[in-house]
């Protein structure tokens, strides 16, 4: 029966042991939604910032609550542990959100520190196994997430970490195997091959460390992947995982001896734009020229700030308005990155705030003597995908702004950044509201001088290049033309990109210069020219960088004016509520929708009016900054992109707005005619039952005549102006019977 719940786990069948657990109390689904990045509220902000502190003691509570359903059963919690352990892994094979797995992963093992079993009995045994089999995951992921961070090193040594947790798990598991054979069947099996793995991780990482910084042979460790490839057998997860490290690691043994990409002098700039809604882009620049130097912005306050951006005159542009691209700088002091307590990086950090409501997070790194390995792994650390690392700025104590808002990723603290200066010019209490995501990055990367390495029978020879487009067709080369990858599936996987391939465009311009752009990235190749003639390319392709923020606030101001215009509809009289609606209640509404056409036409003027400067030659003062400026837009699809926006703006008013203001229109003059209608049966009413009393009185003066003729008594002449009274009554009340006044005004009309 038991060996029953655990022999299903390898081909994804949980549903006997979930069934065993939930029959004995235990909730199974809450410990499926511990490690799983979408399982939390939405108020826990974006997924790649939700390692918070108190997310292992939440797991930590979650078990405390789950393991003593099982305790005392007999194999209890070792099946919990084993089942928690299934699902963490079956998370990690869908997210790079780690922080969470190894909260789950570590709760379960503070759990047990802090409330330990009898180690010398069979079921303290197996706990000690199953937890030995969590550390062992813990340290996979940790392996992966080095080789997310493109270090070797501290690969090899997370997979060492895990394949001895592997191998105490099974030496633990033969020692119940008396007591508890259908444990000891999985966990052994389970654990052996895991530690085979890692084994051949932590040898392959190794060498690939050592080939990287002197040359030495990769055959060895080729060879320990082959044969951990075929020891492992059915686990196609596995086998997959070794055979792309193993093709990794032939192509660079095969590449061991051709000419490497080596960059002597260069730059990466890491752009994380962004918008603000809710304050002019003017009131933006200007308020934080005036305050930011007193701003506290992720934990550490500026060092500078410049109340003009630091631009080249080619910016000095000719627009008739006097419009142009300018704003207020915000000096950060440097970021540090860290992976497991070592330094591996660091980025000098500012923002940028322009007029023009481009704003933008600047990082930016030099390139000097960097190899192909150097390159990758700096460009890798822009994406939300990279692995996990500790930044802080330089002088400040990582967790300084609260642990809870510790970034772990670039774009991690570029986001805390704009939520941080949102916060300072009013929050959204004021109105205020940033537009950002980590997903929006831009890397521009400038090459100004490169070399040519190759190793041959132990010398090594250093070749300058001279000619831009040479660079892709070297070792390494193809890092700077394509984009940043959103995964990591092998060790220097890099060594696999194309040359060529479809998701680049490139152009030469000038003198030799090599201009590529891809999804992400902006390559600035100018080999032989001073560092200052690069300057104006580079800030050329950062301000179109920058436009992705611009055009995200837009879409969301977009957005807020369509929900606008859906509560508006919503507001709508259907055609019987329209009746009882009154006159002034639908002005009242036709007023709000006018309104908002209105703010709707002035985004309109506003978007169109910056797109013209933006498009415009008049921007910049040089003619080849305009071409430039022109291909760059092209090649970042800004024109189809901005006929989107206005596609959806003229939906928005023409077929929504436009729809709505005729339907209340139209509506509003139905319920107009009808009570003028009303209002007109009323008066005619009115003057039918005086004409009508006019006429009786007529008639009254005809008695007379009868009476005096006649000569009527007393009695007579009472009957008389009698009958001349009830026949008043009788025609006036049948004339305006007629004429509808009885009807009145309707409940809710206007009398």
């Amino acid at each position: 029966m038991m060996g029953d719940l655990l022999e299903a786990l390898p081909r994804g069948d949980t549903r006997l042991l979930r069934e065993w657990l939930a029959a004995r109390g235990v909730e199974p689904e809450k410990l499926w939604c511990l490690p799983r990045w979408n399982a939390e509220d939405e108020s826990a902000g974006a997924p790649s910032m939700r390692r918070r502190v108190s997310r292992r003691e939440q797991a930590a509570d979650e078990l405390a609550v789950q393991v003593p359903k099982v305790t005392g059963t007999p194999g209890g919690v070792p099946c919990l542990l084993l089942y928690l352990r299934y699902e963490v892994a079956e998370a990690w094979e869908v997210s790079y959100h780690f922080g969470l797995l190894w909260d789950t992963l570590g709760a379960a093992v503070d759990h047990f520190a802090a409330h330990p079993m009898a180690a010398d009995d069979d079921e303290g045994i197996a706990v000690a196994s199953a937890l030995a089999l969590i550390e062992s995951l813990d340290a996979e992921i940790r392996a992966e997430n080095a080789l997310a961070c493109s270090v070797p090193g501290a690969l090899a040594l997370a997979a060492t970490a895990a394949a001895d947790k592997a191998a105490l798990a099974a030496d633990l598991a033969a020692r119940v195997e008396p007591a508890m054979p259908w444990f000891t069947a999985y966990v052994v099996g389970l654990a052996r091959a895991r530690e085979t793995y890692n084994r051949a991780l932590a040898t392959a990482a190794g060498a690939l460390a050592d080939f990287l910084d002197s040359g030495t042979s990769l055959a060895p460790a080729i060879a320990a992947l082959s044969a951990a490839e075929e020891l492992l057998g059915g686990d196609l997860r596995a086998r997959s995982c070794l055979q792309a490290h193993r093709f990794s690691l032939t192509a660079l043994a095969d590449a061991g001896t051709r000419g490497w990409l080596r960059v002597d002098r260069g730059r990466i700039a890491y752009l994380y734009p962004f918008a603000i809604r809710g304050k002019t882009a003017s009131d933006v620049v200007l308020t934080a020229a005036q305050q930011a130097k007193d701003w506290l912005l992720g934990g550490a306050r500026p060092v500078e700030v410049h109340q003009s951006l630091n631009l080249d005159d080619v910016w000095d542009g000719s627009d008739s308005l006097g419009r142009r691209y300018d704003g207020t700088h915000i000096g950060l002091p440097d970021a540090v990155i860290r992976l497991d307590g070592e330094r591996i990086q660091s980025v000098r950090a500012q923002l940028r705030l322009s007029v023009l409501g481009n704003h933008c997070v600047r990082f930016e790194a030099d390139l000097a003597g960097a190899s192909p390995a150097d390159i990758y792994a700096m460009t890798l650390r822009a994406a939300p995908e990279s692995g996990t690392t500790e930044i802080a700025f330089d002088g400040v104590a990582a967790g300084t702004a609260g642990a809870d808002r510790c970034p772990t990723r670039l774009s991690d603290l570029a986001v805390r950044l704009t939520q941080d200066l949102g916060e300072r010019l009013g929050g959204a209490e004021a109105g205020v509201h940033v537009i950002t995501r980590p997903g929006m990055f831009r890397l521009v990367i400038s090459v100004n001088a490169a070399s040519q390495v190759r190793r041959s029978g132990g010398r090594t020879e250093v070749r300058e290049i001279r000619a831009a487009h040479d660079l892709a067709n070297l070792v390494g080369g193809p890092i700077l033309t394509n984009p940043v990858t959103f995964l990591v599936g092998s060790m220097a996987e890099w060594i696999r990109y194309a040359p060529e391939h479809g998701l680049a465009r490139d152009a030469r311009v000038l003198a030799e210069e090599w201009l590529v752009c891809t999804s992400n990235t902006t390559l600035i190749a100018g080999l032989g020219l001073p560092l200052w003639g690069t300057g104006t390319r580079e800030t050329v392709a950062e301000f179109v960088a920058s436009l992705e923020g611009l055009l995200a606030g837009w879409s969301s101001e977009l957005a807020g004016h369509y929900q606008s215009v859906k509560r508006l509809q919503e507001r709508l009289p259907g055609p019987e509520e329209a009746r009882r609606t009154t006159v002034q209640a639908m002005r009242e509404l036709a007023d709000d929708l006018e309104r908002e056409k209105i703010r709707l036409r002035d985004f309109a003027i506003e978007t169109r009016s910056a797109v013209g400067l933006i498009r415009s030659p008049s921007l910049v003062a040089s003619p080849v900054a305009a071409s430039m400026l022109a291909l760059l837009l092209e090649w970042s699809d800004f024109a189809r992109r901005i006929r989107d926006l206005e596609v959806t703006v003229e939906e928005v008013l023409d077929e929504r707005l436009a729809l709505s203001i005729e339907k209340l229109a139209r509506q509003l003059q139905e319920q107009e005619s009808a009570v003028e209608a009303r209002n007109g049966q009323r008066q005619r009413a009115k003057l039918d039952t005086l004409l009508a009393v006019i006429a009786a009185i007529g008639l009254s003066g005809l008695g007379q005549i009868l009476q005096g003729g006649y000569g009527f008594g007393e009695q007579g002449s009472l009957v008389t102006i009698s009958a001349i009274v009830v026949l008043s009554v009788i025609i006036g009340g049948f004339f305006w019977w007629s004429a509808g006044g009885h009807q009145g005004g309707r409940p809710g009309g206007t009398r």
